[in-house]
Formats: C-alpha cells, structure tokens, sequence
C-alpha cells in the first residue's frame, strides 16, 4: 500500500521548552478530551469513507483500474480508522500516565535544589 502513502506529518512545534513545559490540569483534560471527540470524527469520516468507496466499486460505477484503485482507498481509509483507535488508546494512556508522574516530578526537582542548597551550604 505505500503507493498510496499519505505522507507524513510536517507540522513543527516551536517555542516550547520540553523540560518545563506545564499545562493546567483541569484545562489538559479539556483539551485532551476535545482531541478524543476530534479523532472520533475522522474515524467516524474514515469509515464512511471505506463504505462509500467500496458500495461504488459493488454497484460497478467504477470498473477496471479504477476500481482497484478504489478498493485500495478504501483499505487505506480502513487502516487509518483502525490507527486513529489505536492513537486515542495511546493519548489516553499517555496523558493518564503524565498525570500521574508529574508530582513525582516536581518532588524530584524539590529534593534536587535541596541537596544543591545543602552541598553549597556544606562547601562554604
């Protein structure tokens, strides 16, 4: 199927320092469950993409090559709503998992400025 390949992503995200970037939580789990209601819709668009493409290659609106090509769009289409299930599993797995770990985090840092402090303090 990599002759129909859909690219890959291209999007940049820049400005945003990964070590300290923080999100509210009450406002990331908005977020995080608009993405979900989003991704919901692309797949509920995918399928009926799958099922239209196939019903015109059925009811011979299309014939020979392009109705190959037609079966082989709707697989695409078919996969990539099989992915999409897949993507909100994993973000949502992910998202829990952040949630969890980062007053975890935080402790960490606290505990690390702390012993830092006290070499200093210890040195001097």
């Amino acid at each position: 199927m990599g002759k129909y390949s859909l690219g890959s992503a291209t999007t940049e995200i820049k400005g945003i320092d990964k070590n300290y970037f923080y999100m509210d939580e009450a406002k990331a789990k908005k977020t995080v469950n608009d993405i979900l209601k989003q991704l919901d819709v692309m797949k509920a668009s995918l399928l009926n993409i799958h099922l239209l493409l196939n019903q015109a290659v059925s009811s011979d609106i299309v014939k020979g090559m392009r109705a190959k090509s037609y079966k082989a769009w709707a697989r695409k289409a078919k996969s990539q709503a099989n992915s999409i299930e897949k993507l909100k599993a994993s973000l949502s797995d992910k998202f829990n998992e952040d949630l969890r770990n980062y007053p975890l985090k935080l402790l960490d840092d606290r505990i690390a400025e702390l012993e830092r402090r006290i070499s200093n303090m210890t040195n001097e």
